[in-house]
């Protein structure tokens, strides 16, 4: 409910949940988001605007390297959203 809650306040282009679990946390320290560059695709939140850019995923190279299009996706976020991107 908190990342819900992050993803209303903010409207980041791209919206990552922390992995972290540990009490010192930095993102539990902060009053405000991270931005990013380089995330894990596993779970992220695309908003509405951003998502006509940035999806679907381009998985034509994934046949060498599974790692490719999640790549590409946190390289066109980053450059087309930059500051955007927030964990």
């Amino acid at each position: 409910q908190s990342f819900q809650s992050f993803l209303k306040s903010w409207e980041p282009a791209v919206g990552v949940p922390s992995a972290l679990q540990y009490e010192d946390d930095a993102r539990t320290q902060q009053s405000s988001p991270q931005s990013i560059f380089n995330f894990d695709s596993i779970m992220v939140a695309v908003h509405a605007d951003a998502a006509r850019l940035l999806l679907p995923y381009d998985a034509d190279l994934d046949h060498h390297c599974a790692w490719v299009s999640q790549w590409k996706f946190a390289s066109l976020a980053g450059a087309l959203f930059p500051g955007h991107v927030l964990l």
